[in-house]
């Protein structure tokens, strides 16, 4: 097998061969996690009319000019309005007239305040309400353009569609935003081991949690899956179902298990046959080392070995940044984060991964899995290390990239990490609990 790849180089090669999706318009609802593939600015101005932000009276200022305790300012109620009320509007209110008004409702024509009903009295025998102070010019009115300007940039382009602009682009009345088409990723596990969730369970196979897992990670990343069934370790079942994914028009490959020496090792082979020679196999990284790149007529072609912590190790560092660039993203590596090492790990889980024997390709990098959290100004990590994979991986939201001669650090140590996963509420408050 050729030298293995330092990480450096593997996500160069992988950044030449991405290519961001092609641009589409879809409905706002539809762009969740998706990315702007031009600036999106607002069609016009938002509120659109003036409108009432409270429940009260819509008056003109003027006539509270004199008002005051002693000097009370009666005005006639001439009418009611609400938000989206269809029946004919009352008259323009005249001086010394007022227009009771919901929120939301549009400001009847030449008033310019608004007094919500605690701020005032009724008189419900005179059909009027009393003023005893000043009312200002625009109290409790949301004016045309005052929170949105006509032609305001909403979203940048390369920047993620989230709950917020959506509900502005519905709020605005965009029909279709323009986006990079969302990423077609097929998954395909290889073995004659992995058996589908709920199949039978024959001694020696296991269920096909590997590929659940990639599924899951592209998913929350914003790309739509092609998940089948596992296939079996043979050429055929492998060519077959490699070339049904690469004509069903998908953007990006991914394969699980085959990728190590044994003789039903064959994701690599197969894919050589397919596409030319490797761009790379084999990554100085560990776990997931054993990770390869293959290039169909433009299509990445991703290899990763079969167990969970490897597989799940080298999608974080290599497949990850390559469907953000498929998404259009602005920013495609993990972002670094500096954080004190507040628990080293080293008691839920021996080192095994720097056993004797193991001293693996020049340039090594260990990869350890960490928790970080941030409490205040303060941002912690601690190594999650669990002999219980699912777990290791349910915990860590980043990684720590070691060299294969570091030492063990100790708790205290400022060291730097790659999030892979957001800092969750549970993890704040886990690091405000444990640092009071």
């Amino acid at each position: 097998m050729a030298t293995a790849l330092s990480l450096e180089h593997a996500r160069h090669e992988v950044a030449v061969r991405a290519r961001a999706c092609p641009p589409v318009y879809e409905a706002p609802e539809r762009c969740d996690r998706l990315y702007a593939a031009e600036p999106i600015h607002a069609p016009i101005g938002l509120p659109r009319d003036a409108t009432s932000r409270r429940d009260g009276y819509a008056l003109h200022s003027a006539d509270t000019v004199r008002a005051g305790a002693d000097t009370p300012v009666s005005l006639a109620v001439i009418g009611t309005v609400t938000a989206g009320d269809s029946s004919p509007p009352p008259p323009a209110p005249a001086p010394g007239q007022a227009v009771r008004i919901m929120t939301g409702a549009l400001l009847p024509l030449g008033t310019d305040t608004v007094l919500a009903f605690e701020e005032l009295e009724y008189n419900a025998g005179a059909g009027a309400v009393t003023v005893c102070a000043p009312a200002p010019p625009g109290r409790w009115v949301r004016t045309p353009g005052s929170e949105i300007t006509c032609g305001e940039l909403l979203l940048n382009d390369s920047l993620a569609v989230g709950p917020a602009q959506i509900a502005v682009a519905t709020a605005l009345g965009i029909e279709a935003m323009p986006v990079h088409r969302r990423p077609r990723i097929a998954v395909v596990a290889i073995g004659s081991e992995l058996a589908a969730a709920g199949a039978p369970l024959p001694p020696g196979h296991l269920y096909n949690d590997a590929a659940t897992l990639l599924c899951a990670h592209l998913h929350r990343l914003g790309a739509e899956t092609r998940c089948g069934e596992p296939v079996e370790d043979t050429v055929t079942a492998i060519q077959t179902r490699l070339r049904e994914a690469l004509q069903d028009g998908v953007d990006l490959v991914i394969t699980t298990g085959g990728t190590g020496d044994g003789h039903k090792d064959l994701s690599a082979t197969v894919l050589s046959q397919m596409t030319g020679p490797a761009v790379f196999r084999g990554v100085a990284i560990r776990p997931g080392g054993g990770t390869a790149l293959f290039d169909c007529d433009g299509i990445p072609c991703f290899a990763l070995p079969g167990a969970p912590s490897a597989a799940a190790m080298a999608f974080d560092l290599l497949v990850r940044p390559a469907v953000r660039i498929l998404l259009g993203a602005a920013r495609t590596h993990n972002p670094l984060v500096a954080a004190t090492l507040v628990d080293t790990g080293y008691e839920d889980r021996p080192t095994c991964r720097e056993r004797p024997g193991r001293a693996g390709p020049p340039g090594l990098i260990r990869v350890e899995r960490a928790q970080v959290s941030a409490a205040g100004a303060v941002v912690s990590a601690r190594v999650v290390r669990h002999r219980n994979v699912y777990r290791e991986l349910s915990e860590s939201n980043a990684l720590w990239l070691r060299g294969a001669e570091a030492r063990e650090a100790e708790a205290g140590t400022s060291i730097e990490l790659e999030l892979v996963a957001p800092i969750t509420l549970e993890e704040y408050y886990r690091a405000v609990s444990t640092s009071g």
